[in-house]
């Protein structure tokens, strides 16, 4: 095994470089945190939002969830503060007591005989914070470890026209593609805090001559098409379709 650790003078995040050479059978290799922080349920990232699970085993049901499928983060705070664990493609993990724990690898002989053996390359990151995980903004920081920025040497980005904007960090633009039947652009936007929010959003008015919301199947618009903006309320994990009407 071999890691990088890496500290950063103006983040509080640590980053967890590592490569494995694995060649093990019937084991699982985990990291684990345990930290100073006391709470009866951790929270896990899923597409679109997040799921609270128990800390401890106190019925038959908690102990049967002795490990959570999750996404990019798992989390446990308190109101004042707690950690994270981020990871960039591990998405097994649990939360017991006090102690966070990420499968790393596993060596089971079902599906294949020599699951994971190999050279194996992945990333991890703790992140300890103020707050609980929403108002840390832990999902924004998921998103971060996993997408780093794009350099592009000699391109001003201040002068990149980017098709649509959004004034909330808590709604996410998840997808972005041309529509089924039309030149139309399809848009994607999800409430991934669990909170009403409210969001406006706007777009290039010289490719698109205006937008609408519309149904997943992008058969019908919900409302009539503005020409300037949208103004948008989200219940909590709501997803909605924006249909933005290109420019003949």
């Amino acid at each position: 095994i071999k890691q990088n650790i890496w500290l950063y003078s103006d983040n509080r995040r640590i980053d967890f470089e590592t490569e494995i050479d694995w060649h093990e059978q019937h084991q699982i290799l985990k990291a684990a945190f345990p930290f100073d922080v006391h709470a009866t349920s951790a929270t896990y990232e899923v597409q679109y939002g997040h799921v609270s699970r128990p800390t401890h085993e106190n019925t038959s049901w908690d102990l049967a969830r002795f490990e959570v499928p999750h996404h990019k983060y798992m989390d446990l705070s308190e109101n004042s503060y707690g950690a994270a664990l981020l990871n960039d493609c591990k998405y097994g993990g649990k939360v017991f007591g006090n102690t966070l724990e990420l499968a790393l690898l596993r060596s089971a002989k079902y599906p294949a005989l020599h699951s994971e053996n190999g050279l194996q390359r992945f990333s991890y990151a703790f992140l300890p914070h103020q707050g609980n995980v929403v108002e840390a903004g832990i999902s924004e920081y998921a998103e971060m470890f996993n997408r780093a920025p794009v350099m592009l040497p000699g391109v001003d980005g201040s002068v990149i026209n980017i098709p649509v904007r959004i004034d909330s960090s808590a709604v996410v633009l998840s997808c972005c593609k041309r529509a089924e039947k039309s030149d139309d652009l399809i848009i994607r936007l999800a409430e991934r805090y669990g909170k009403t929010s409210r969001i406006t959003l706007t777009w290039e008015s010289e490719r698109y001559d205006g937008a609408a919301e519309c149904d997943l199947m992008e058969w019908r618009e919900i409302n009539d098409f503005s020409q300037e903006k949208l103004d948008l309320q989200f219940h909590p994990f709501e997803i909605k379709t924006i249909r933005l009407k290109h420019r003949g």
